[in-house]
């Protein structure tokens, strides 16, 4: 009986070791396509920039708000990737996460903007009441 369970044991220890190596190796992927992502959506943002600010020439109203729509999902495709970089970066143990307070309407106001393009997009209509009066504050880590 004492072989089968040294055999069990060595048996668990090598799943254990091989389960390591695959959690290893899956955040070494996230971490280095998070990196691969960047440049090409710095260029994007770059080029959007670019055609916002009109310097090629004066768009009209419908390619205005297109490109007002590439640079609000460029920030929220941004933020995907860094989120993964992040969830990474915990998995080895070596994320710092500076939480600071800030007004609860300014966290309300930044998720109803990251939320508002898709919203528009399936004529979803958000509605908010702003309590001046509320002295609510949030502890984040900031996207900065």
């Amino acid at each position: 009986m004492s072989s089968t369970v040294n055999e069990q044991t060595a048996e668990l220890r090598s799943a254990k070791e091989l389960a390591e190596q695959a959690k290893l190796a899956k955040t070494e992927f996230l971490i280095c396509m998070s990196h691969e992502l960047k440049p090409p959506l710095h260029t994007l943002h770059g080029f959007s920039q670019l055609m916002k600010e009109e310097t090629a020439g004066e768009l009209n109203a419908v390619y205005r708000e297109h490109i007002n729509s590439v640079l609000s999902t460029r920030g929220h495709l941004k933020n995907i990737i860094d989120d993964l970089l992040d969830f990474s970066i915990i998995e080895i143990g070596k994320l710092k996460i500076n939480l600071t307070a800030c007004p609860g309407k300014e966290a309300i106001d930044a998720c109803i903007q990251m939320v508002a393009g898709r919203a528009d997009t399936k004529r979803i209509t958000i509605h908010y009441t702003d309590n001046a009066e509320s002295s609510l504050s949030v502890l984040a880590d900031s996207l900065d």
